[in-house]
C-alpha cells in the first residue's frame, strides 16, 4: 500500500468512527437521524446493518424485545358513545399496523373532545379498543388513555402511560391526514427526549370542502400550539405547561395566563366555563 492510499484508508477510517459515534449519540438523545441510516420523516431503517446498531441501543439485547406502541388518537365520539368515521378510520390504521408486525401492541388514546355538548356513552379509547379488538386484535394488546380532552392531553397522558411499560422505545403515531402536522409537533415535543417517533396518516372520510376547512382550522391552532411548546426542551416543561397553563387540566385557574383565557374565549369557551365543567370537576373527583 503506497502513502497515499494509507492516508485515503485513514481518512476513511476515521469518518467510519466519526459517523458510528454521532449515530450513537442520536440514538441516546433521539435526534433526527439524518443521513445515518435512519430516515426520520417516514420512520424506517434503511438497512440491515443500521438495524443491528440500533438494536444494540434500543434495548433488544441479552433477549429483551424492544417493543414499539402504535398510539392511536380519537377523532371525536358521537354522545351515543358510537365512533364516528374519522375515528374508525384511526383504527383501522392502526390495527394495520398490528397485522403487519410494525407495532406491537395499541395505545387508544382519548376521554372525548371538550368541544361536545355533554359526556359522550362512552370514551373514544374504549369505542376505539372495541372496534379494534372487533376487528381481530386481541384485547391485551390494546392500552386505552381516557384523560385527554385534547391533543395536548394526548400527548401528554400517552407519554405518562408508555414511560409505565417497559421495553418500549419506539412510537408509532396514527392520525387523520389534516391533523398530523399538529399532533406531530406536540408529540414530537412531549416524546422527542426519550422514545424514536414515526407517523402513519389515516385518509379522511371527509369531502374535499370539509377536509380544506379543517387543514384552515388545524394550520391556526397549529400556530397557537408553537408559540406555547416551541422553546420545550423535554417532558418536564411539557407538563409544566399542560398541568399549569392548560386550562382543560390544570387544577388552579390564577394559572393559567390572561391571553390563554382570552384564545379560548374566541372560539366561544369563557374562563367561568372552565372553571365549572373541568377545574373544579377534577378538583371534586380528586
Amino acid at each position: 500500500m503506497n502513502p497515499d492510499e494509507a492516508i485515503e484508508k485513514e481518512k476513511r477510517l476515521k469518518k467510519k468512527q466519526e459517523h458510528n459515534a454521532k449515530y450513537e449519540r442520536a440514538v441516546n438523545a433521539n435526534e433526527e437521524f439524518v443521513n445515518l441510516g435512519y430516515d426520520h420523516d417516514e420512520g424506517v431503517l434503511k438497512d440491515r446493518k443500521t438495524e443491528a446498531l440500533l438494536e444494540r441501543y434500543m434495548g433488544k439485547r441479552n433477549g429483551e424485545k424492544a417493543e414499539t406502541v402504535g398510539i392511536v388518537l380519537g377523532k371525536y365520539n358521537n354522545l351515543d358513545g358510537t365512533l364516528t368515521e374519522e375515528s374508525k378510520r384511526n383504527v383501522e390504521k392502526g390495527v394495520e399496523l398490528f397485522k403487519s408486525g410494525t407495532v406491537d401492541m395499541l395505545l387508544m388514546s382519548g376521554r372525548w373532545s371538550f368541544s361536545l355538548p355533554s359526556e359522550p356513552a362512552k370514551t373514544e379509547a374504549q369505542g376505539m379498543k372495541e372496534y379494534a379488538v372487533s376487528l381481530g386484535v386481541p384485547e391485551g394488546r390494546v392500552l386505552q388513555e381516557e384523560k385527554s380532552l385534547d391533543t395536548i392531553g394526548n400527548a401528554y397522558y400517552s407519554r405518562e402511560m408508555v414511560d409505565a411499560i417497559p421495553g418500549i422505545r419506539r412510537i408509532v403515531l396514527v392520525t387523520i391526514d389534516y391533523h398530523m402536522p399538529r399532533a406531530r409537533f406536540l408529540f414530537e415535543k412531549a416524546f422527542g427526549d426519550k422514545y424514536i417517533l414515526a407517523f402513519e396518516e389515516a385518509a379522511s372520510s371527509l369531502s374535499p370542502e370539509l377536509r380544506a376547512d379543517e387543514q384552515v382550522r388545524e394550520k391556526k391552532t397549529l400556530e397557537l400550539m408553537q408559540s406555547f411548546f416551541e422553546q420545550t426542551k423535554g417532558i418536564g416543561d411539557f407538563k409544566t405547561i399542560v398541568l399549569k397553563m392548560h386550562p382543560l387540566y390544570a387544577t388552579n385557574p390564577d394559572t393559567v395566563p390572561d391571553f390563554v383565557w382570552k384564545a379560548f374565549k374566541e372560539i366561544g369557551i369563557s374562563r367561568e366555563d372552565f372553571i365549572s365543567k373541568y377545574i373544579q370537576n377534577e378538583k371534586e373527583q380528586g
